[in-house]
C-alpha cells in the first residue's frame, strides 16, 4: 500500500517546498490515473520513468487530463522531472494493484531501468519493490494449492428422508420446491467444489510439467534451436540462445524463482569460466547465428515495448544491415545503452529473459 507521506518523499527530488496543497492535488491525480491505466498507457508511463531521453516527454493523454482536472496549473513542457517522478508514481500504486497490469508495470519497470539508465532513476526505491514483487509473483505462481475438500452429495438415505411419499400425494405439489431447493443447493456445492479441485489440480499439473520440463532441458545439454549441444554453441551465443529458450519452457509469468540457477548452470555447462565474466551486447548479438535472430526478431515484436527491451532490440537491429559491424551504429543511434559496454554474463541472460516475460505479459493482457 502506496502513502501520500510515501509521495510526498519522492516529490521532493522535483522541489524541496511545494507549494500549499500540491501535494494533495499531486497525489489524488496519482491515485486516480493508476485506476484508469491501459496497457500502451503502462508502457508510456515506463518509458517516460526509466529512459534517461524520452523525445516524447509528456504523460499519456488520459493521465494528463486527469492532472489537469486536479490542477489547473499543471505543466508538461520543459518539466521532464516532474513527469518522471510522477510516472513512477503512477507505476508504484499500480503494482500494489495485484492485477494483469500490475505485472506488466512490475516487468516495464525492471527491464527499462537495464544497464546505464539504474544510475538516474529519479526514484530508485520504485526498482526495488519491482524486484520484490517479482519475486513474489514468481513464488505464488508457482505454488501447488492445497486439495479442496469436497462438500459430498446428499446420500440417498438423505434424500429419501426430504422427500417423503406425502408430499407427492395429490394437491401437495407446493410441497416440493423446499427440499428440492435444499438439494439442488448441496449438489450445485459439490459441483463447485470439484471444478475448484480440478482447477487447481490442473495448475499444479502445469507447474510440474513446467519444471520437468526444465530439468530436462538442462540434463539433456542441448539447443533446441540450434540442434546442437550447449558445449558447442558456446556461452557467448548461449547468454541469449538458453535464455530464450528457457522463456518458451515458461509457462507462469514472470517465470520461476530458479531462473538465475537455470542459467547459471546452462551457461556453465557451455563453457562459461563464471557467470560474472562479461561480454558486451554487441559480442553476444555477433555470436549468434542470423537464422536464430530473424526467428526470434519474427516470433517476438518490439512494436510496443520498444526502448523498455534494449537486448530484443538488439537483435532486432542487427538485422537491418549484413555485417557483424555496420548495425552498431543504427543501435547507438536507436538506444541510449552501449553496445560495446561490458556486462556480467548473468545480467545480460536474465535481462533478455525479463523482456520476454515483459512480450509474454503484454500478450496475456491483451487476450
Amino acid at each position: 500500500m502506496v502513502t501520500q507521506g510515501e509521495f510526498a518523499d519522492w516529490y521532493t527530488t522535483v522541489t524541496v517546498t511545494p507549494p500549499s496543497g500540491l501535494i494533495g492535488k499531486r497525489w489524488a491525480a496519482v491515485e486516480e490515473s493508476a485506476g484508469q491505466l491501459d496497457v500502451a498507457a503502462v508502457l508510456s508511463l515506463a518509458k517516460l520513468f526509466t529512459l534517461p531521453n524520452v523525445h516524447e516527454s509528456k504523460l499519456p493523454e488520459s493521465v494528463s487530463e486527469i492532472f489537469a482536472k486536479h490542477d489547473g496549473d499543471f505543466r508538461e513542457r520543459n518539466n521532464s522531472q516532474e513527469l518522471r517522478v510522477l510516472s513512477g508514481a503512477i507505476l508504484r500504486v499500480t503494482i500494489t494493484k495485484n492485477e494483469p497490469l500490475s505485472l506488466i508495470a512490475t516487468l516495464a519497470i525492471v527491464c527499462g531501468s537495464f544497464g546505464t539508465r539504474e544510475a538516474i532513476l529519479p526514484e530508485r526505491d520504485h526498482l526495488e519493490a519491482a524486484q520484490r514483487h517479482i519475486i513474489g509473483l514468481s513464488k505464488a505462481a508457482h505454488e501447488s494449492t492445497s486439495t479442496v475438500i469436497l462438500q459430498e452429495a446428499p446420500p440417498k438415505e438423505s434424500i429419501a428422508a426430504k422427500l417423503v411419499p406425502n408430499i407427492f400425494a395429490p394437491n401437495q405439489t407446493p410441497n416440493l420446491q423446499p427440499p428440492l431447493v435444499e438439494l439442488l443447493s448441496q449438489l450445485a456445492l459439490t459441483v463447485n467444489h470439484a471444478n475448484e479441485a480440478i482447477r487447481r489440480l490442473s495448475h499444479t499439473a502445469r507447474i510440474r510439467e513446467e519444471e520437468v520440463e526444465i530439468l530436462w532441458w538442462l540434463q539433456s545439454r542441448f539447443s533446441k534451436y540450434l540442434q546442437k549441444p550447449f558445449s558447442d554453441v558456446g556461452y557467448v551465443a548461449g547468454v541469449f540462445v538458453f535464455t530464450t529458450e528457457l522463456a518458451d519452457i515458461t509457462k507462469f509469468v514472470p517465470g520461476p524463482e530458479s531462473t538465475v540457477a537455470v542459467v547459471a548452470q546452462a551457461l556453465q555447462l557451455a563453457g562459461a569460466p563464471s557467470i560474472g565474466e562479461e561480454i558486451t551486447i554487441a559480442n553476444a548479438t555477433n555470436a549468434t547465428p542470423r537464422e536464430w535472430r530473424e526467428i526470434v526478431a519474427e516470433r517476438h515484436k518490439i512494436d510496443l515495448s520498444g526502448l523498455l527491451t534494449p537486448l530484443l532490440m538488439a537483435i532486432h537491429k542487427s538485422l537491418e544491415t549484413d555485417g557483424p559491424e555496420e548495425w552498431l551504429p543504427v543501435y547507438k543511434k536507436a538506444s541510449d545503452i552501449p553496445s560495446n559496454r561490458p556486462f556480467p554474463l548473468i545480467q545480460l541472460a536474465i535481462q533478455l529473459f525479463r523482456e520476454r516475460m515483459l512480450l509474454m505479459a503484454i500478450g496475456e493482457a491483451r487476450t
